[in-house]
């Protein structure tokens, strides 16, 4: 496990709250205040292979904040492997199948159910069986939700032509497209080069009838103004702008942009 970046900001208490956020290739935790205004801690590793409980394993030796005992943790899972289905047909939904169909065959998995209200879906999602047991062994008082629930939660609606937000992790990038108050998509894609990106999001353009020219980008995580990826997503799309997280962060000289944390923002301000 390679640590990308982290932020030691002001003193942890029990009364604090942590998030964390692990998929494929990235673990990642912040610890806030009981209100999530205020960032107290926060770091962010990545894996070149797919995380297993010994990755896992690796990072809870090395933080000795994640062995501290706190009374409201939250984990977000970001496993591509879930599907958005309206609450009124998820009760007859084969997920088991659904699942497998889209993503092939998973192996042992743990199947997750959690409502979004304020969308009137439930998401259901697989996370790998020993990923599962590891996280509800270290954190017996967890609360769990997946990223996309997490993503929802802050998605503003738009009387625009429409909206596709953009998170950015080592090796893939999650996609929710909306317009108005409707979802329309959420996906998450792997990625090599900023052409990749670019084909993806083109096709979502395509599909949904956005015009390029008046389509708004929002964009958060691994990516900076000065990349390559970011000069090319602005050869093709003139409304972008970096959806940054609103903690209060008490270190002057912390010069790391705000918009890398802003799924861990999401998180602990949601739910």
């Amino acid at each position: 496990m390679k640590k990308v970046f982290s932020i030691s900001s002001s003193p942890v208490s029990g009364n604090d709250r942590l998030v964390v956020r692990l998929g494929n290739y990235h673990f990642s935790f912040a610890v806030a205040d009981n209100n999530a205004n205020e960032l107290r801690q926060l770091a962010y590793y990545t894996n070149a292979d797919i995380l297993d409980e010994a990755s896992l394993t690796e990072v809870f030796q090395q933080e000795e904040l994640l062995r501290r005992s706190f009374d409201d943790v939250r984990i977000a899972f970001d496993y591509p492997y879930a599907i958005l289905v309206p609450a009124v047909h998820a009760t007859a939904f084969p997920v088991a199948a659904a699942l497998e169909l889209q993503f092939g065959p998973r192996g042992s998995s743990t199947i997750e159910t959690e409502r979004v209200s304020s969308w009137q879906l439930n998401n259901q999602f697989a996370v790998p069986a020993g990923v599962m047991q590891w996280i509800r062994t270290h954190f017996p008082k967890v609360k769990i939700t997946h990223g996309y629930t997490a993503d929802l939660c802050r998605i503003e609606s738009t009387d625009f032509e429409g909206g596709v937000a953009l998170d950015f992790r080592s090796e893939e990038f999650t996609l929710l497209a909306s317009r108005g108050n409707k979802l329309l998509l959420t996906q998450t894609y792997t990625y090599e080069s900023p052409a990749d990106v670019i084909y993806y999001l083109l096709r979502v353009i395509q599909q949904f009838g956005f015009s390029q020219e008046e389509v708004r980008l929002s964009l958060s995580g691994l990516i900076e103004k000065e990349s390559s990826l970011y000069r090319e997503l602005y050869q093709y799309f003139i409304h972008l702008r970096f959806r940054e997280a609103e903690w209060q962060v008490n270190r002057e000289d912390e010069n790391l942009p705000a918009h890398f944390f802003t799924s861990l923002f999401d998180l602990a301000k949601c739910g």
